[in-house]
């Protein structure tokens, strides 16, 4: 008699929300519920945010996840897999070393998705790590928007394509090509590289179209109309242009820091115009940063940062942004001028 496979364990740990994460997350719920788990990244028992999500407290109920699926897996054969979305825990605290660890993420250097050029976009961001994973592992046939298309229709990629053509959301998998919403592949390519997506620079998606969707959960989330939206992002743009321009590497960089100008991280991806920003961050850390720059601007910037003084240097020049921060001593005396230097995308 054949003997049935064993169904795999996935433990999923999420990062701080956004509207990427948001979909993700959407998406793993559809997974079987016997043998998937969700769990959120927290660190003393808040959700992470962006600077505190590589720092995560290895919680009892993280551990509980993982013994019971690795006595499963020591019972019955069945394979347990940890999924790290933008996320990740405090050395001290936890070592994953030995288990069967995947991380989705494009935010640091050694993600698979880190550094991917435009044209990479959908597949690069996490949202799209996540659809390759599904394919890679036969788990589209659980996601009800995943339509699976007929052998007629069935495109030349290969297994764990992620991409976008003639309007449609297509994935491969092993088992034939599936198709999803479009708007996917927006949501993606839009956390990796908007200003790419704006610009009409990865191949299957309409930069006008990409606007109209952005404006929309952007006003949704603030609980605002589009006109109040445009309304506030034409004062954004009002006063980029009143604001000094400085010239890196021989090109102009609208210069707002120490000025609060709502929606400028937007206004600079839609419009193509490079930016340096400064906020207080909500850690307490006063950060400096650019935005919508091309590659050798932005290794100008960092080049400069490291020599005044910045520290935990980011960046990412195929993307166009990169930042760092002043030490805390600096960031606590000028705590008090926090609403002074936040700039809000």
């Amino acid at each position: 008699m054949k003997v049935a496979k064993p169904v795999d364990n996935y433990i999923f740990i999420f990062g701080a929300g956004d509207e990427e994460m948001s979909r993700t997350v959407a998406l793993v719920r559809q997974l079987p519920a016997a043998t998937t788990f969700l769990r959120f990244a927290t660190v003393d028992g808040i959700g992470v945010i962006p600077s505190n999500a590589y720092e995560a407290d290895y919680t009892s109920e993280i551990a509980l996840a993982v013994e019971f699926a690795v006595h499963r897996e020591l019972r019955d054969g069945a394979v347990t897999t940890i999924v790290l979305v933008e996320c990740g825990f405090n050395p001290d605290q936890v070592v994953l070393a030995g288990k069967n660890v995947v991380v989705l993420d494009h935010h640091r250097e050694g993600d698979w998705g880190f550094d991917r050029p435009p044209r990479e976009a959908i597949q690069a961001s996490s949202l799209g790590q996540l659809l390759r994973f599904f394919a890679l592992k036969k788990l589209l046939g659980f996601v009800k928007e995943a339509r699976k298309l007929p052998a007629t229709e069935v495109t030349g990629f290969r297994p764990g394509q992620v991409t976008a053509v003639d309007g449609r959301l297509l994935v491969t998998s092993f088992n034939g090509t599936y198709e999803l919403p479009v708007e996917l592949a927006y949501v993606a390519a839009l956390d990796h590289n908007p200003g790419a997506v704006y610009q009409g620079k990865v191949p299957g998606l309409d930069g006008r179209t990409a606007v109209a969707l952005r404006n929309g959960l952007r006003a949704k989330f603030k609980g605002i109309t589009i006109l109040e939206l445009d309304k506030l992002m034409r004062r954004a743009r009002a006063m980029m242009r009143g604001a000094p321009v400085v010239t890196i590497a021989g090109e102009p960089v609208v210069d707002l820091r120490g000025m609060k100008v709502p929606d400028s991280h937007e206004v600079s991806a839609q419009d193509g115009v490079a930016v340096m920003y400064s906020i207080m961050d909500r850690s307490g850390r006063k950060k400096e940063g650019v935005i919508g720059a091309s590659e050798k601007v932005i290794d100008v910037w960092m080049s400069a940062a490291q020599v005044s003084g910045l520290s935990d240097l980011y960046g990412a020049p195929a993307r166009g942004y990169a930042g760092g921060y002043h030490s805390l001593d600096v960031a606590h005396a000028s705590h008090r001028l926090a609403a002074k230097f936040n700039v809000q995308g």
